[in-house]
């Protein structure tokens, strides 16, 4: 038996079935590189913050995976897991509307005090992942003691 062999239309509709094919295939490597790109700058971010104070260096991406494996033992799903890393990542975000002088104060960190809540929040609202916001919800207390 021989195989038989295309005609026209059926070699026509195989194109356009391995054309189809071939741009999904690229849309996926687009949206990958693209979800690294935005990982990378969001590393980044937070190194620059981390940098800002020695005392809490690598402290971001510490809170990160431990909110990952939390996530995970909570059953989230795997773009869930992924939130809640990036949200975590970010968490010290709203050290940017913090001035050096009070974020080196060891007697305001030592009692709590912290005015980053609005600051990460507006940052925060303007980030996305996955179509929707990032999470974010400030939990550092003031000094009144209510958590923020």
């Amino acid at each position: 038996d021989l195989p038989r062999a295309w005609d026209e239309g059926a070699a026509g509709f195989l194109t356009a079935v391995a054309a189809k094919v071939a741009l999904a295939l690229e849309n996926g490597r687009l949206y990958a590189s693209l979800k690294e790109y935005y990982l990378s700058a969001l590393q980044a971010l937070a190194a620059a913050l981390e940098a800002r104070d020695a005392y809490t260096r690598g402290h971001s991406v510490r809170v990160a995976k431990l909110s990952r494996a939390c996530a995970r033992a909570l059953g989230l799903s795997g773009d869930e897991q992924e939130q809640v890393y990036l949200a975590a990542l970010l968490h010290d975000i709203g050290k940017i509307g913090v001035p050096e002088s009070v974020l080196h104060r060891d007697s305001l960190r030592s009692c709590g005090f912290s005015g980053r809540g609005v600051a990460g929040k507006r940052f925060a609202d303007r980030l996305t992942c996955g179509g929707g916001g990032l999470l974010y919800r400030g939990t550092h207390p003031r000094r009144s003691g209510r958590v923020a």
